[in-house]
Protein backbone atom coordinates (compact mmCIF):
# COMPACT_ATOMS: atom_id res chain seq x y z
CA UNK A 1 0.00 0.00 0.00
CA UNK A 2 2.74 2.40 0.85
CA UNK A 3 4.02 1.59 -2.39
CA UNK A 4 0.86 2.93 -4.40
CA UNK A 5 1.12 5.98 -2.11
CA UNK A 6 4.45 6.44 -3.23
CA UNK A 7 3.70 6.21 -6.92
CA UNK A 8 0.56 8.33 -6.58
CA UNK A 9 3.08 11.29 -5.40
CA UNK A 10 5.21 11.20 -8.70
CA UNK A 11 1.79 12.38 -10.67
CA UNK A 12 0.95 15.84 -8.68
CA UNK A 13 -0.85 17.23 -11.48
CA UNK A 14 -3.33 14.27 -11.84
CA UNK A 15 -4.07 14.58 -8.40
CA UNK A 16 -4.72 18.20 -9.03
CA UNK A 17 -6.88 17.61 -11.81
CA UNK A 18 -9.13 15.19 -10.04
CA UNK A 19 -9.84 18.00 -7.30
CA UNK A 20 -7.36 17.04 -4.78
CA UNK A 21 -8.66 13.30 -4.52
CA UNK A 22 -7.64 11.50 -1.41
CA UNK A 23 -5.47 8.46 -2.04
CA UNK A 24 -7.89 6.39 -0.40
CA UNK A 25 -10.88 7.63 -2.44
CA UNK A 26 -8.51 7.33 -5.84
CA UNK A 27 -8.07 3.56 -4.03
CA UNK A 28 -11.62 3.00 -3.66
CA UNK A 29 -12.21 3.79 -7.40
CA UNK A 30 -9.20 2.11 -8.98
CA UNK A 31 -10.43 -1.20 -7.29
CA UNK A 32 -14.06 -0.50 -7.83
CA UNK A 33 -15.84 -3.36 -10.15
CA UNK A 34 -16.70 -2.26 -13.27
CA UNK A 35 -19.79 -3.71 -15.70
CA UNK A 36 -19.51 -6.57 -13.03
CA UNK A 37 -16.43 -7.98 -13.99
CA UNK A 38 -13.46 -6.47 -12.34
CA UNK A 39 -11.81 -3.59 -11.02
CA UNK A 40 -8.46 -1.75 -12.49
CA UNK A 41 -6.69 -2.88 -9.84
CA UNK A 42 -6.75 -6.58 -8.47
CA UNK A 43 -5.29 -8.45 -5.33
CA UNK A 44 -1.36 -8.85 -5.75
CA UNK A 45 -0.08 -12.56 -4.86
CA UNK A 46 1.24 -10.90 -1.40
CA UNK A 47 -0.82 -9.49 0.94
CA UNK A 48 -1.98 -6.20 1.16
CA UNK A 49 -0.60 -5.52 -2.54
CA UNK A 50 -2.46 -4.47 -5.83
CA UNK A 51 -1.66 -5.32 -9.37
CA UNK A 52 -2.78 -3.63 -13.06
CA UNK A 53 -5.63 -5.87 -14.06
CA UNK A 54 -4.76 -8.03 -17.40
CA UNK A 55 -3.52 -6.44 -20.37
CA UNK A 56 -3.97 -2.81 -19.02
CA UNK A 57 -0.32 -2.20 -18.87
CA UNK A 58 0.79 -3.23 -22.37
CA UNK A 59 -2.57 -0.89 -23.68
CA UNK A 60 -1.10 1.62 -22.21
CA UNK A 61 2.19 1.51 -23.60
CA UNK A 62 0.64 0.71 -26.84
CA UNK A 63 -1.30 4.59 -26.67
CA UNK A 64 0.86 7.33 -28.83
CA UNK A 65 -0.85 9.54 -26.11
CA UNK A 66 0.27 8.01 -23.01
CA UNK A 67 2.04 10.14 -20.60
CA UNK A 68 5.54 9.14 -20.20
CA UNK A 69 6.54 6.71 -16.96
CA UNK A 70 8.07 9.17 -14.17
CA UNK A 71 12.15 8.05 -13.62
CA UNK A 72 11.28 7.89 -10.26
CA UNK A 73 8.94 5.30 -10.76
CA UNK A 74 11.75 3.13 -12.38
CA UNK A 75 13.52 3.64 -8.93
CA UNK A 76 10.90 2.99 -6.65
CA UNK A 77 9.88 -0.37 -8.63
CA UNK A 78 13.39 -1.57 -8.43
CA UNK A 79 14.03 -0.33 -4.76
CA UNK A 80 10.94 -2.46 -3.48
CA UNK A 81 11.20 -5.10 -5.68
CA UNK A 82 10.89 -7.97 -3.72
CA UNK A 83 13.41 -10.62 -4.72
CA UNK A 84 16.46 -10.89 -7.17
CA UNK A 85 14.20 -11.69 -10.51
CA UNK A 86 11.86 -9.31 -10.08
CA UNK A 87 14.39 -6.71 -9.63
CA UNK A 88 15.86 -8.41 -12.74
CA UNK A 89 12.44 -8.07 -14.32
CA UNK A 90 12.39 -4.37 -13.50
CA UNK A 91 16.17 -3.63 -15.20
CA UNK A 92 15.15 -5.80 -18.49
CA UNK A 93 11.74 -3.26 -18.50
CA UNK A 94 13.93 -0.01 -18.10
CA UNK A 95 15.69 -0.89 -20.76
CA UNK A 96 12.96 -1.50 -23.29
CA UNK A 97 11.45 1.52 -22.76
CA UNK A 98 14.29 4.17 -21.55
CA UNK A 99 17.07 3.18 -23.57
CA UNK A 100 15.79 4.67 -26.62
CA UNK A 101 15.20 8.05 -24.65
CA UNK A 102 18.79 7.78 -23.15
CA UNK A 103 19.68 11.13 -25.57
CA UNK A 104 17.07 13.12 -24.88
CA UNK A 105 17.48 13.45 -20.78
CA UNK A 106 20.89 12.94 -18.91
CA UNK A 107 18.90 11.88 -16.00
CA UNK A 108 17.71 8.93 -17.97
CA UNK A 109 21.26 7.27 -18.30
CA UNK A 110 21.88 7.99 -14.48
CA UNK A 111 18.59 5.98 -13.64
CA UNK A 112 19.64 3.07 -15.81
CA UNK A 113 23.26 3.60 -14.17
CA UNK A 114 21.98 3.34 -10.62
CA UNK A 115 19.96 0.08 -11.55
CA UNK A 116 22.87 -1.62 -13.24
CA UNK A 117 24.88 -0.82 -10.17
CA UNK A 118 22.80 -1.98 -7.63
CA UNK A 119 22.15 -5.04 -9.65
CA UNK A 120 25.76 -5.43 -9.28
CA UNK A 121 26.31 -5.11 -13.31
CA UNK A 122 29.47 -2.39 -12.81
CA UNK A 123 30.71 -2.31 -16.21
CA UNK A 124 27.21 -1.24 -18.17
CA UNK A 125 26.35 1.20 -14.92
CA UNK A 126 29.69 2.39 -15.99
CA UNK A 127 28.67 2.96 -19.70
CA UNK A 128 25.66 4.58 -18.44
CA UNK A 129 27.74 7.09 -16.13
CA UNK A 130 29.66 7.77 -18.61
CA UNK A 131 26.49 9.05 -20.74
CA UNK A 132 25.22 10.93 -18.49
CA UNK A 133 28.82 12.79 -17.22
CA UNK A 134 29.38 13.06 -21.31
CA UNK A 135 25.97 15.07 -21.59
CA UNK A 136 26.82 17.28 -18.53
CA UNK A 137 25.87 15.10 -15.69
CA UNK A 138 28.34 16.13 -12.76
CA UNK A 139 27.10 14.01 -10.21
CA UNK A 140 27.35 11.07 -12.98
CA UNK A 141 30.55 12.40 -13.64
CA UNK A 142 31.67 12.03 -10.07
CA UNK A 143 30.71 8.42 -9.94
CA UNK A 144 31.71 7.52 -13.36
CA UNK A 145 35.18 9.30 -12.00
CA UNK A 146 35.41 7.07 -9.58
CA UNK A 147 34.55 3.78 -10.97
CA UNK A 148 37.41 4.54 -13.40
CA UNK A 149 39.87 5.11 -10.88
CA UNK A 150 38.75 1.93 -8.95
CA UNK A 151 39.86 0.08 -11.90
CA UNK A 152 43.14 1.72 -12.35
CA UNK A 153 42.03 3.71 -15.38
CA UNK A 154 43.33 6.95 -14.07
CA UNK A 155 43.92 8.57 -17.82
CA UNK A 156 39.94 8.32 -17.88
CA UNK A 157 38.90 8.94 -14.76
CA UNK A 158 40.79 12.14 -14.75
CA UNK A 159 38.52 14.37 -16.95
CA UNK A 160 35.49 13.35 -15.25
CA UNK A 161 37.25 13.89 -11.97
CA UNK A 162 37.81 17.55 -13.20
CA UNK A 163 34.52 17.86 -14.64
CA UNK A 164 32.70 16.74 -10.97
CA UNK A 165 35.14 18.68 -9.25
CA UNK A 166 34.90 21.94 -10.68
CA UNK A 167 31.06 22.05 -10.02
CA UNK A 168 32.16 21.93 -6.88
CA UNK A 169 31.72 17.88 -5.75
CA UNK A 170 33.52 17.49 -2.76
CA UNK A 171 34.77 14.19 -2.94
CA UNK A 172 35.86 14.42 -6.70
CA UNK A 173 38.02 17.54 -5.78
CA UNK A 174 39.62 14.87 -2.97
CA UNK A 175 39.64 11.67 -5.31
CA UNK A 176 41.09 14.64 -8.21
CA UNK A 177 43.58 15.70 -5.55
CA UNK A 178 44.95 12.40 -4.55
CA UNK A 179 45.40 10.82 -8.01
CA UNK A 180 46.98 13.93 -9.07
CA UNK A 181 49.45 13.52 -6.35
CA UNK A 182 50.31 10.15 -6.99
CA UNK A 183 51.25 11.10 -10.34
CA UNK A 184 53.42 14.02 -9.00
CA UNK A 185 55.12 11.32 -6.76
CA UNK A 186 55.91 9.26 -9.81
CA UNK A 187 57.13 11.99 -11.92
CA UNK A 188 59.22 13.72 -8.54
CA UNK A 189 60.45 10.05 -7.79
CA UNK A 190 62.14 9.95 -10.90
CA UNK A 191 63.38 13.45 -10.80
CA UNK A 192 64.93 12.79 -7.47
CA UNK A 193 66.64 9.12 -8.41
CA UNK A 194 68.26 11.56 -11.22
CA UNK A 195 69.38 13.69 -9.21
CA UNK A 196 67.29 16.41 -8.81
CA UNK A 197 67.57 17.85 -4.97
CA UNK A 198 64.16 19.66 -5.55
CA UNK A 199 62.48 16.90 -6.58
CA UNK A 200 63.57 14.71 -3.41
CA UNK A 201 62.65 18.07 -1.21
CA UNK A 202 59.16 17.39 -2.36
CA UNK A 203 58.46 13.89 -1.88
CA UNK A 204 58.09 13.18 1.72
CA UNK A 205 54.53 15.73 2.27
CA UNK A 206 53.33 14.23 -1.16
CA UNK A 207 54.30 10.63 0.29
CA UNK A 208 51.57 11.02 3.52
CA UNK A 209 48.87 12.52 0.88
CA UNK A 210 49.26 9.47 -1.52
CA UNK A 211 49.85 6.56 1.76
CA UNK A 212 45.94 5.56 1.62
CA UNK A 213 44.16 5.46 -1.81
CA UNK A 214 40.80 7.06 -2.74
CA UNK A 215 37.55 5.47 -1.40
CA UNK A 216 35.95 3.55 -4.42
CA UNK A 217 32.58 3.24 -5.48
CA UNK A 218 32.80 -0.59 -4.78
CA UNK A 219 34.75 0.19 -1.59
Amino acid sequence: MDVLREAQAMYPEEAAAAGGESFEDALAWAVGIRHGVTGLLVPGERHDTWAAFGSLPSDVDARADSPPVPLDMWRLAFDKAPDKGSRWTVRWNAHESLVPQADSDPEIPVVLAGINAAIGDIETAEFWYRKAADAGHTEAAATAGQLLASRDATAEALPYLEQAAEAGIVRSQYHLGVLLAARAQSWLTLAAENGHSAAAQALPPLRKVTATPPDTVRE
